[in-house]
C-alpha cells in the first residue's frame, strides 16, 4: 500500500520534480477523505499550496511543468520512519529513568531519564545522518487522470 496525493508540476530537474498539491475546501465533503494521501500532506502546509519534492520516475512520457500527476510514498516507509522518530527517544528515555530511579532514587531517575532522551535523540540523528534519504522521498507513479478531485484521481499510467 502506498500514500497517495495528486497535482500540479512547478519545476523539475534531472531527477527530481517539484509538485504543488492544492488544498481544496471539498475535502471536507469527500468521501475518501480518511484515506486520502492529499489531504494528509495539505494538513501539513500552512497556506493553500503544498510543495513537494518528488523522486522522477520512469514513465513513458517525460513529465514536463504543468503536468497533473500522482506522487506516492509506500506507507511501510512511512510509519517505519515515524517509528524511529517517536520510539527511540521514548524508549532510551523510560529505560534511563528505570536505570537512574533504580541507582539514585528519585533525582537520580530524573538525570537518568534526561540522559536517556539525549542518547536516544542524539542516536536518531546520527542514524538520520547515515540513512538512505532517496528511500523516504515521494516518488512520481503517474499521470492524474481527472485533477481537480484529488481523492479521486486515478491513476493512468504506474511506474514498475
Amino acid at each position: 500500500m502506498a500514500i497517495l496525493a495528486s497535482g500540479r508540476v512547478v519545476a523539475t530537474d534531472d531527477d527530481r520534480v517539484w509538485v504543488e498539491t492544492i488544498r481544496r475546501s471539498t475535502c471536507g465533503s469527500c468521501s475518501a477523505r480518511k484515506g486520502c494521501g492529499h489531504h494528509l500532506l495539505a494538513s501539513v502546509g500552512t497556506g493553500t499550496a503544498v510543495h513537494v519534492v518528488a523522486v522522477k520516475a520512469p514513465l513513458s512520457a517525460p513529465v514536463a511543468v504543468g503536468d497533473h500527476v500522482q506522487i506516492a510514498i509506500p506507507e511501510r516507509t512511512l510509519l517505519a520512519g515515524v517509528g524511529w522518530a517517536y520510539l527511540l527517544p521514548l524508549v532510551t528515555l523510560l529505560a534511563g529513568l528505570l536505570l537512574g530511579s533504580a541507582a539514585g532514587g528519585e533525582s537520580g531517575g530524573a538525570l537518568g531519564a534526561l540522559i536517556g532522551l539525549a542518547l536516544g535523540c542524539g542516536s536518531l540523528a546520527w542514524q538520520t545522518r547515515r540513512l538512505d534519504r532517496s528511500r523516504y522521498q515521494p516518488r512520481v507513479v503517474g499521470f492524474a487522470a481527472n485533477p481537480d478531485c484529488a481523492a479521486e484521481a486515478a491513476v493512468v499510467e504506474v511506474a514498475n
